[in-house]
């Protein structure tokens, strides 16, 4: 009888650990699959530093933009 209830106890405890360890990977999953939406949402907004949205001047329209602002200084000190 003592052999009996021990092969029972070590069935249910075996049957316990089982549950646990599917429950477990279950929630990996779950988890694995709401990271790869967070990557995917962080992937379509860019960095978070912004730094990848920046656009590049290039030397030609920073040249057109210092000439401008020379141009409006000009003015601007020809009215003083």
């Amino acid at each position: 009888m003592l052999l009996v209830g021990l092969f029972l106890f070590y069935d249910n405890f075996m049957n316990s650990l089982q549950n646990i360890v599917r429950a477990l990977q279950k929630e990996r999953r779950t988890i694995q699959r709401r990271i790869k939406l967070v990557e995917y949402g962080l992937k379509a907004l860019g960095s978070l530093d912004g730094s990848s949205m920046r656009r590049r001047m290039s030397a030609a329209a920073r040249r057109k933009i210092a000439r401008a602002q020379k141009l409006r200084w000009a003015r601007y000190r020809a009215k003083a």
